[in-house]
């Protein structure tokens, strides 16, 4: 009798395990569908309408805005991986710990599971940015407190969400070792950081973009009045109204993808107070198909510090943004 209790209970653990695995494939493929229907609408409702100006005069135009723009920047690129070392650069995974500190937790006592670990020995080095060290991003896993570890009334408090930076690596440290923390290396309920992603960096230059509207239309004003291209603030205002589809498109992807440093690709409004949090810390892009990631919700989140904070390596007044569709 007790055997065949066990083979009942085998089976029953099998089929609630092959049923989250099929809802977790249903949802990724919701997810996808969701976000490739973005994209299709996105490019159907782009202008359908001549352009005011030649294509000569919007390649122009197009490379004035990033010439007027260019700032240094680290661009990201993610790749998955089944298995990756401690202490490298990742999206996911299992972070690397100092097992003589308590490890972060939520309000409520819940273990953050790691969105991003940044090795910057790995990384072209910025100004202000640390030239060593190991910078980590961490998120609760309660979706009912928070939205992707986001307090919307108090983006600056780290109650569901943290930022660590070690200044020093300790090699004797390995996953072996982290074993007794019990550390949640993936989240596969709350579907906030399922795979682990490789990620390699590239020292380019960052443009502004459509991706922050109302920097955008200054920068392009300036950049037509440099050229001596006629458009009037009317035209500027509405600038999607008499510009290509192809300028439209060029330009809202200027700022997508996943960056250090640069210009912020914003959804919504900006998050920052006017003239504050001027260093893009970190951006994530799970919303463009291009990005290569499944991560949260799809959306756009983004990590901004005070250039004097980083600095310091103060990272504890960082203001946490994510926005999605």
């Amino acid at each position: 009798m007790l055997a065949v209790l066990k083979v009942i209970l085998i089976i029953i653990l099998f089929v609630v395990c092959a049923f989250a695995l099929l809802v977790l494939k249903v949802r990724f493929e919701i997810r996808r569908m969701a976000k490739h229907a973005s994209a299709v609408y996105n490019a159907q409702e782009i202008a359908k309408h001549e352009s005011k100006l030649t294509a000569e005069e919007e390649q122009r135009l197009l490379a004035e805005i990033k010439k007027i723009s260019a700032v240094s920047a680290v661009k990201i690129t993610a790749q998955k991986s089944d298995h990756l070392p401690l202490c490298v650069s990742k999206f996911g995974g299992m972070p690397y710990w100092d097992t003589k500190m308590p490890y972060p937790t939520d309000n409520k006592g819940n273990k953050l599971i790691l969105l991003a670990q940044l090795n910057f020995a790995e990384i072209p080095h910025l100004p202000d940015f640390p030239e060593t060290g190991l910078l980590q991003i961490f998120l609760s896993p309660d979706e009912k407190e928070y939205y992707n570890g986001l307090d919307w009334k108090n983006p600056q408090q780290q109650n569901g969400w943290r930022v660590v930076y070690h200044d020093k690596i300790d090699e004797n440290i390995s996953e072996q070792s982290l074993s007794a923390l019990n550390i949640p290396a993936v989240d596969t309920f709350n579907f906030l950081v399922i795979y682990q992603y490789q990620l390699s960096f590239e020292l380019t230059e960052s443009h502004q973009g459509t991706g922050n509207l109302e920097h955008f239309k200054s920068t392009l004003k300036q950049a037509a009045q440099t050229l001596e291209i006629s458009l009037s603030d009317d035209e500027i205002e509405n600038w999607d109204a008499v510009l290509s589809e192809e300028f439209i498109d060029n330009s809202y992807r200027l700022n997508a993808g996943h960056w250090i440093g640069g210009y912020p690709f914003l959804i919504d409004k900006d998050p920052r107070e006017k003239g504050k949090y001027r260093t893009l810390l970190l951006q994530i892009d799970a919303e463009f198909e291009e990005s290569n990631i499944d991560i949260m919700e799809a959306g756009m989140g983004q990590f901004f510090i005070e250039p004097e904070d980083l600095k310091k390596r103060d990272f504890s007044r960082v203001l946490y943004n994510w926005d999605c569709y």
